[in-house]
């Protein structure tokens, strides 16, 4: 097959979307999700928990980070009232986030958040890709939050399946500069894959400054509010 110079340049910036991505409804969405897409599809629209943004609405302003942001179910309804800095590692949930994403006030980094520089791989968990998560490997870079310099962080929402500790830790210095309230998953299985509990979470937490309120019991996989003493 011969490739003009001009073809080859667009299919460089404008690359084929991932066959297992369809757009239903002007969103992105994984075909083969048995969880976001059947949520999105149900709701009508990308930001379908409607009970939890309001529960999160009086912390949303300013410029807010999205740890795990999957494909923007979170982000795209944060960024109604502000600026949202997402990370996202896992390759197809990233395209669908930046289709997504597309015209908000948004910074999109395909990268896990930790707090060491270096690379992961991805632990595939079949029709469930908001559970996907990170393993010892080269494929996808780590990066941690303090070597950008963000300023002025309002809020965080963090939920990287196990790695919250990894995370707080490598954005320590901009959360007690900037005191941002959070939103937290505390989940006991995933963060125990990574060697920690959910007592280390809090404890943590609690060595940063914060208080926390918890939604559902700790024995589950809960969302933490974290608000500065």
């Amino acid at each position: 097959v011969l490739y003009t110079l001009s073809t080859l340049w667009n299919l460089l910036m404008n690359p084929p979307m991932n066959p297992n991505i369809e757009i239903w409804n002007h969103i992105a969405l994984i075909k083969d999700d048995a969880y976001f897409t059947k949520w999105v599809k149900e709701a009508g629209k990308l930001a379908h928990h409607d009970g939890f943004l309001d529960y999160l609405r009086p912390y949303l302003h300013g410029t807010m980070i999205d740890c795990g942001a999957n494909i923007g179910t979170h982000a795209y309804g944060y960024a109604k009232f502000g600026k949202v800095i997402c990370f996202e590692p896992n390759p197809i949930a990233f395209e669908c986030l930046t289709h997504n994403m597309a015209g908000t006030n948004s910074e999109l980094y395909n990268a896990a958040v930790s707090n060491v520089n270096g690379f992961i791989d991805l632990v595939d968990c079949g029709t469930n890709y908001g559970a996907v998560y990170t393993k010892p490997g080269w494929s996808i870079p780590t990066v941690v939050i303090d070597d950008f310099k963000f300023t002025d962080i309002t809020f965080m929402k963090i939920d990287v399946e196990g790695d919250e500790i990894a995370a707080l830790l490598g954005a320590a210095q901009t959360i007690r500069t900037y005191k941002p309230v959070m939103c937290i998953e505390s989940n006991p299985e995933t963060l125990s894959r990574k060697g920690h509990t959910v007592n280390d979470l809090l404890d943590l937490l609690s060595e940063l400054g914060y208080t926390t309120e918890v939604r559902t019991p700790l024995d589950i996989s809960s969302d933490i509010l974290c608000k500065p003493r």
